[in-house]
C-alpha cells in the first residue's frame, strides 16, 4: 500500500514478492537502480531472535558528508552511526572521480567524511556533494567558518548539489557571524541548516526512520 501512494509522486522500488529476509533483502537492495526515489523495503523473520535488527542493518540508509574541518565531519559521523545511519564507504571509482577533479585539494581525505579542508569552494562542495550523493541516500554538509571564508558562495554549492541530485541535503554552517551571508542563501535553496554537525546528523536518522 506505501509503496502505491509513493508511485503517484516518485520513482519507487519495492521488493518483489516475498523477497524479504536474510536472502532476498540484499538482493533487493541490489536491484535498486539510480533513478530510484524511494524504496519500500518489506522486512520479515521468522527463524531466530533478532532477525529483523539483521535486516534493519542491511538495509541501513547511507549518509555522505562532506567538511573543511576533520574533527566536526567526525563528530558527525560518530552520531550518525550511533544513530542507525550507515557511513558510505566512498567507491573507488567515486575517489578517482575526485581525485580527477580541479576543484578539490589534494591536501584532503576522500573517505567518508569527504574532507575538502579549509581550501573548500563553491565547485568543490558542489562537485563533492553530488558524488558523494551517487552512493548516499542523504548528505551533510559542514561550513566550518573562518573569518577569510565567504560562507555564500559555499552556500551556493551545497544548494546546487541538493538540486541536483535531488536527495536530502542538510547543512551546518557554523562560526557565528562569519556565515550570516551563507545562511539566506541555504534558508531559499530549501536546505535546512543546524547550530551543529551532530544535531544534523540526528534529524536526518530520525527522518530516515520514519520515511
Amino acid at each position: 500500500v506505501v509503496a502505491s501512494v509513493l508511485r503517484g509522486r516518485f520513482t519507487t522500488y519495492r521488493n518483489p514478492g516475498n523477497m524479504n529476509n536474510e536472502i532476498g533483502l540484499p538482493l533487493s537492495v541490489l536491484a535498486i537502480t539510480p533513478d530510484t526515489e524511494v524504496a519500500v523495503l518489506e522486512m520479515g523473520g521468522a527463524y531466530a531472535f533478532g532477525e529483523l535488527r539483521l535486516l534493519a542493518e542491511i538495509a541501513r540508509p547511507r549518509i555522505g558528508i562532506v567538511t573543511n574541518s576533520g574533527g566536526p565531519g567526525v563528530l558527525a559521523a560518530d552520531v550518525a552511526d550511533a544513530a542507525g545511519l550507515e557511513m558510505a564507504v566512498p567507491s573507488e571509482a567515486l575517489r578517482a572521480r575526485l581525485r580527477a577533479s580541479p576543484h578539490l585539494s589534494t591536501l584532503g581525505s576522500l573517505a567518508n567524511p569527504i574532507d575538502l579542508t579549509v581550501q573548500g569552494t563553491e565547485d568543490g562542495y558542489r562537485e563533492a556533494l553530488v558524488a558523494a550523493l551517487d552512493e548516499a541516500d542523504a548528505a551533510l554538509a559542514i561550513d566550518v567558518n573562518t573569518p577569510y571564508i565567504d560562507a555564500a558562495p559555499i552556500a551556493r554549492g551545497v544548494v546546487a548539489a541538493a538540486r541536483a541530485s535531488g536527495k536530502p541535503v542538510a547543512a551546518c554552517f557554523m562560526a557565528g557571524k562569519t556565515v550570516a551571508e551563507g545562511l539566506p542563501i541555504l534558508k531559499e535553496g530549501g536546505v535546512p541548516n543546524f547550530a551543529t554537525g551532530e544535531r544534523a546528523a540526528a534529524v536526518i536518522a530520525t527522518v530516515a526512520r520514519y520515511e
